[in-house]
């Protein structure tokens, strides 16, 4: 298996002194039903761009 580098981003959402967290599926293959902020990667110089 090749090992493959990903640029992981996370954000912290808050209004009014909540915050927004979400819980992974049961049948995730990584963290299955745990609790994290909300966030995503880029696979692609293009995604980075548009920021």
């Amino acid at each position: 298996m090749e090992n493959k580098m990903v640029t992981v981003i996370k954000g912290l959402i808050e209004n009014e002194g909540r915050v927004l967290i979400v819980k992974r599926s049961l049948v995730d293959e990584v963290g299955a039903g745990s609790w994290e902020t909300e966030g995503g990667n880029f696979t692609s110089e293009k995604n980075w761009k548009r920021l």
